[in-house]
């Protein structure tokens, strides 16, 4: 049975009761992640745990709430000014944690969809180092060539705007985006390298 197509609202007051079912766990991990106070993501961990290991939830769960929040993500974002859109930490995060079980996911040896790339690349150029930091992790996990250029893109501009001094240290953009960066060169250079195989 499909999962329903839910719309995750950007902030959220209060977080879902009731025991945890397929869609729930996802739902739950997207709406309960908050920050701690060193800017790391502070995880529901049953519901993450749930999510990550229970087969209907996974992508299955995760991919119909997914497209909506990549489409709200890029919607507030658009007239705000740097200032504001760093305020927005809080409105992001339902975004970051999606990436974030995404990237787990694959991690965990779940195949990811193979539209998920285009499903995600809208929010290449997010101006919020959360989104930028968590898309790159994600893009080092699939693989994803298509995703060089935007990342290099990422890293330049990260490179020449100010740093906000309000930013937590653990939000390096440059370190993050350019592992990743180095990731997908050296993926493809072993690819390069590896001798044909002949039966």
């Amino acid at each position: 049975m499909t999962s329903p197509v839910v719309q995750v609202p950007r902030h959220v007051n209060t977080p879902p009761v009731g025991v945890l079912t397929p869609s729930a766990a996802v739902l739950a991990v997207l709406t309960q992640t908050q920050l701690s106070p060193s800017g790391m993501l502070a995880l529901p961990e049953h519901a993450f745990a749930q999510a990550l290991h229970t087969p209907a939830d996974s992508f299955q769960g995760l991919m119909p709430v997914l497209p909506n929040l990549i489409w709200a993500a890029q919607q507030p974002f658009e007239n705000l000014s740097a200032v504001q859109q760093h305020q927005e930490n809080a409105g992001v995060l339902p975004l970051v944690a999606g990436l974030y079980l995404a990237e787990r996911l694959i991690e965990a040896g779940q195949t990811p969809p193979e539209n998920l790339y285009a499903i995600v690349s809208p929010i290449n150029r997010h101006p919020h180092p959360l989104v930028q930091i968590y898309l790159a992790g994600l893009y080092r996990h699939l693989d994803a060539p298509q995703a060089f250029g935007p990342l290099l893109g990422t890293l330049m501009r990260d490179t020449f705007t100010p740093r906000n001094p309000n930013q937590p240290p653990t939000w390096d953009v440059a370190e993050e985006v350019g592992g990743t960066l180095l990731q997908l060169i050296a993926n493809r250079t072993a690819k390069a390298l590896t001798p044909p195989t002949f039966c």
